[in-house]
């Protein structure tokens, strides 16, 4: 038996399989927007599949949650959804830990278990999605706080969507020194802004930290920028995937770590 792993995010849901609490394998994606019975044949297709012991939620998009969550539950598989009040295995610090994102939950938990607790080492988690997000957790199991920002499309959006003139803009990465057009200023500029915004954050961040600090990039924006940043990282393309099975372990009959 397995466990479903279900990862909502504002532009897609992704999902993996776990047998072992630690490797997972993709299995399918759609946009989060997709119709419900678009969804309910995809999950149908891994139940044929795939013996599933139970499933494992995390979402930043409640109305989509509960379409997922209830064409499981009809099925008579058991959901855990990600939150403050399961077992973590770290601690949160953090004012409101029930407003603090599954999203950002799961990264933490994740790097903690697969890279702080077996390296000794503090890490900044970077995600790249609609929204970044940038989160600390130390060797220790704290989680430290983090900060948000927008990603890159809603950086183009933006400015579209609040001025007159400016146009529609496609983000990509781009290497001029200064823009000559309006276009390509658009684009170095949301670019700049987030580079720049992510290193005055890991300068900020690395003050609270006293020993070994490594940067983990995850996300699927990641890899734009993997040449942008002047510092060194690690790249965990699942971390929030491999992060939900390790929490169904947590909470499972016995809470085997």
């Amino acid at each position: 038996m397995g466990i479903l792993l279900i990862d909502i995010g504002n532009a897609k849901i992704k999902t993996a399989y776990s047998k072992d609490y630690s490797t997972v394998r993709d299995l399918f994606s759609v946009y989060t927007q997709s119709n419900e019975e678009d969804i309910e044949i995809k999950i149908n297709e891994v139940l044929s599949n795939h013996p599933i012991e139970g499933a494992v939620l995390c979402s930043v998009v409640p109305s989509a949650s509960s379409i997922v969550k209830r064409i499981l539950e009809e099925k008579g598989i058991k959901v855990m959804e990600v939150n403050s009040q399961i077992e973590l295995g770290i601690s949160l610090n953090y004012e409101n830990p029930e407003s603090l994102g599954a999203d950002r939950i799961a990264g933490a938990v994740g790097a903690f278990f697969f890279h702080c607790l077996p390296n000794m080492t503090s890490a900044i988690v970077i995600d790249f999605g609609t929204a970044i997000t940038v989160d600390l957790i130390n060797f220790a199991g704290e989680y430290l706080g983090g900060a948000i920002m927008p990603g890159v499309l809603l950086f183009c959006e933006a400015l579209k969507n609040k001025t007159e003139l400016l146009p529609e803009v496609d983000f990509e990465i781009v290497n001029y020194t200064a823009g000559l057009d309006t276009i390509p200023c658009i684009q170095l500029g949301s670019q700049a802004s987030i580079v720049g915004g992510i290193n005055y954050l890991i300068n900020r961040f690395s003050k609270l930290i006293s020993g070994d600090l490594d940067i983990i990039l995850t996300g699927g924006d990641a890899l734009q920028f993997k040449d942008m940043f002047e510092f060194k990282y690690i790249h965990y393309p699942k971390l929030v995937l491999r992060a939900l099975a390790k929490l169904w372990q947590l909470n499972s009959k016995g809470n085997q770590h």
